[in-house]
């Protein structure tokens, strides 16, 4: 269970509750706050583009965006960890299902590399095209 915080100035908190849930977004930041239950949560700031969050009934919603705050699940920090994002970066992260436990597993997609990234050489991405199983849509523009 997350845990109940104030917010300290960065943006709103996102929470993935359903399958499909899913957020296109642009990379800000990654930082460890205090909570109740921890001493060094981590987080993940965003600047959401684009949203969908996905209903008890499985519809599909427009989700909120704008400037958000993540808290990290162990699945989140690993592909946090291996894509090394860097500021601006932008990606797709899909709460995908569970496993195990109930352990929530998370898919991300980088679709652009902010320019000087050393994990990138600043081109954009999007004219790659998706491998079957990779096209996480968010309907129309």
């Amino acid at each position: 269970m997350i845990p109940v915080i104030k917010a300290d100035g960065f943006g709103e908190l996102f929470k993935f509750e359903n399958p499909k849930d899913r957020i296109h977004a642009r990379f800000v930041g990654r930082r460890r706050i205090r909570t109740q239950t921890q001493s060094a949560a981590p987080i993940l700031d965003v600047d959401i583009i684009e949203s969908v969050q996905v209903d008890s009934y499985g519809n599909e919603l427009a989700g909120p965006t704008g400037p958000h705050s993540i808290f990290e699940s162990k699945g989140i920090t690993q592909l946090l960890d291996d894509a090394n994002l860097q500021p601006d970066d932008e990606f797709i992260l899909c709460f995908d299902g569970f496993g195990k436990n109930n352990f929530k597993r998370f898919g991300l997609k980088i679709l652009k590399r902010s320019e000087g990234n050393e994990g990138g050489d600043g081109t954009p991405m999007d004219d790659i095209p998706l491998e079957d199983g990779d096209d996480v849509p968010f309907g129309e523009r």
